[in-house]
């Protein structure tokens, strides 16, 4: 597959090619992220500063999967323990990225992290307490 230079790159197209390498691959380089994206190593650059914010825009879509799933699942409706397998059937295709961010310890240690994973966390309290 050759470089896309001249065509805008969607960025969505590029973090999913990313996250479909680096759940199977954990340390895969910038390099070998561009290349799996069909984008030169340059242009991955100017999306992302480096890998750091590659995993951080990798958190965001990790996030923004997981409360999509938790609105699809409708957890507060019915028995708990059919909510839970709703989510568990909406969450299933979430679950490489969510292992690879969980691997990445920078997104939770210290003041940077993302408030989405508490709200999250608060939704799925909310679903184990009516349990």
């Amino acid at each position: 597959m050759g470089y896309r230079c001249l065509m805008a790159v969607d960025r969505e197209q590029v973090l999913r090619s990313a996250a479909a390498l680096l759940t199977r691959r954990a340390t895969a380089t910038m390099d070998e992220v561009a290349r799996a994206a069909g984008i030169s190593r340059a242009t991955l650059h100017r999306h992302f500063a480096g890998r750091d914010a590659l995993v951080r825009a990798l958190e965001a879509l990790g996030i923004a999967e997981c409360e999509a799933a938790l609105d699809a699942a409708r957890p507060l409706d019915g028995p708990a323990a059919d909510a839970v397998r709703r989510l568990v059937r909406e969450m299933e295709p979430a679950a490489g990225l969510l292992a690879f961010l969980y691997t990445e310890n920078q997104l939770f240690e210290g003041e940077q992290q993302n408030e989405g994973w508490a709200r999250i966390d608060a939704r799925l309290t909310e679903l184990f307490r009516r349990g």
